[in-house]
């Protein structure tokens, strides 16, 4: 390919001693049907056989531009949002890879709406346990939408603040002008991609397509496993209770930057609110009463205090807590009970507990 000629679309791989499973990251991005691509991998200073797999690789278009300190995983991917010279933008780690047709469509998108800054798609989630099994959980999303679409950014970002709305960062691929002054701010943490989708958000339309286009792997040595959204309980991955407290930080800041920028900062607010009811929810859901002690119940309770305070003045706290005193079997005769009798004679007095919230 003549160096001369700017490719449609980047394709950045950033990596660090995953030369196995970069193998086939850099073979699922060889094996699109759409070709007029640049391949840069961003090694952050492998010490492993990371340099000889991409020079296994006789295709003109790979490019390998490694480091010689580790800048930390967020500091490569601000990195790979940089390198390149194509008009469109795509990020893959090295433990994901991209389906034939993910660059076709989603450069088709930004093709015809110049005015949508990044396209996202359903996906494959293989997940590599422990025991060396795998499971493959076809066409995943978090979106909520079996069909195309396109929004606007102050609707979606609304969404990823007040909802379990999702942007798969891993293949999406991005407009370069609504990023070219942006990165993946550490001060987000470990959920610096939600950050950046949101800004995006601000920026730009964003589309999503139903079809599965890329695929994501989870295992013991993923980030997310890494850095604590995922945890590895009772023989499955499982969103830990930590990961409410990180995902909520980058929605935080960013209404503490942007929330008067929105045309009805009333909605934002009113989005923010029902985020961390949300989150509440989230976090009691995520661990059951506890069988025979109020231990863990007050370790679910303090991980909710963390994302409100306002929680320990509302009155299931202190349900959920007395319940979790009683033990299995008293937990078992108390919901027969409730069964058996009306619900208006479970209220102190009528009218007391009748507030909705």
């Amino acid at each position: 390919m003549n160096d001369l000629r700017i490719p449609r679309v980047t394709v950045a791989i950033p990596t660090r001693n995953r030369a196995e499973l970069l193998k086939g990251c850099i073979q699922s991005v060889l094996d699109q049907t759409f070709a007029d691509i640049e391949i840069i991998v961003s090694d952050n200073a492998s010490t492993d056989e990371t340099a000889d797999v991409v020079a296994s690789s006789e295709d003109p278009r790979i490019h390998y531009s490694p480091l010689e300190e580790d800048i930390g995983l967020y500091g490569n991917l601000s990195r790979c949002l940089h390198l390149g010279r194509a008009p469109y933008l795509t990020i893959v780690p090295d433990d994901d890879y991209m389906l034939p047709r993910n660059l076709e469509r989603k450069a088709e998108v930004l093709d015809r709406h110049p005015d949508v800054g990044i396209v996202h798609s359903s996906f494959h989630l293989l997940i590599d346990n422990p025991d060396g099994s795998q499971v493959l959980h076809e066409d995943v999303n978090q979106v909520g939408a079996s069909s195309d679409m396109i929004e606007s950014g102050t609707v979606v970002a609304r969404r990823l603040l007040s909802q379990p709305y999702f942007i798969n960062f891993t293949g999406a691929l991005i407009r370069r002008s609504v990023v070219r002054d942006d990165s993946f701010e550490a001060a987000d943490g470990p959920a610096a991609d939600l950050g950046l989708c949101l800004r995006i958000a601000r920026k730009a339309s964003v589309a999503f397509l139903a079809e599965s286009l890329v695929g994501c792997r989870l295992h013991s040595d993923a980030g997310s496993v890494r850095d604590g959204i995922y945890e590895f309980t009772n023989g499955v991955y499982r969103p830990s209770l930590a990961s409410v407290a990180i995902t909520h930080l980058p929605k935080e800041r960013f209404l503490a930057r942007y929330g008067a920028e929105f045309d009805d900062q009333g909605k934002v607010r009113i989005a923010s609110r029902r985020y961390r009811r949300e989150a509440l929810r989230y976090a009691i859901r995520l661990r059951s009463t506890p069988n025979r002690t109020g231990r863990d119940a007050l370790a679910v309770l303090r991980a909710a205090v963390r994302v409100d305070r306002a929680v320990l003045m509302r009155p299931f706290a202190f349900r959920f807590l007395a319940t979790s005193l009683l033990g299995v079997r008293g937990r078992r005769l108390l919901a027969s009970l409730k069964r058996r009798v009306p619900k208006f004679r479970w209220r102190l007095k009528p009218g007391v507990n009748d507030r909705r919230a």
